[in-house]
């Protein structure tokens, strides 16, 4: 049976999340499948190195939620993605994407990462 739809609650006020799905494509900028409504751009910066620019001000920074995802999911085993801090000023965020080896790596083809950001528009946290 489907869920029916509702509105979200939370303790922080006017909380926004925002979702972006890409598709590796190794050493270039990645495909991005989700987030081009919502006002994101990713670009590769280096080896395993992405940035998620935003086009606008979103609000408070809150935090993240992730995922690894791949056609073949033993090929992410091990694997992890660590954010930096929110640039307030330039309204982007880094992260880098690390291989079992703990190495930075790149996301191959078949192989995803959906992230959904977290902020508040009043700019005040729960």
């Amino acid at each position: 049976m489907p869920l029916n739809a509702s509105v979200d609650r939370a303790a922080t006020p006017e909380r926004v999340s925002y979702d972006c799905r890409i598709l590796g494509t190794g050493a270039a900028d990645p495909t991005r499948e989700i987030g081009a409504d919502a006002g994101i751009t990713v670009t590769r910066q280096g080896v395993g190195v992405l940035r998620f620019q935003f086009d606008h001000n979103p609000g408070k920074y809150l935090g993240q939620e992730h995922s690894l995802i791949a056609t073949t999911m033993t090929a992410l085993l091990g694997f992890t993605l660590v954010f930096g801090d929110w640039d307030a000023t330039n309204l982007r965020i880094d992260a880098t994407l690390g291989n079992a080896a703990n190495a930075a790596a790149e996301l191959a083809a078949a192989q995803r990462i959906s992230v959904v950001f977290n902020f508040s528009r009043t700019g005040a946290a729960g």
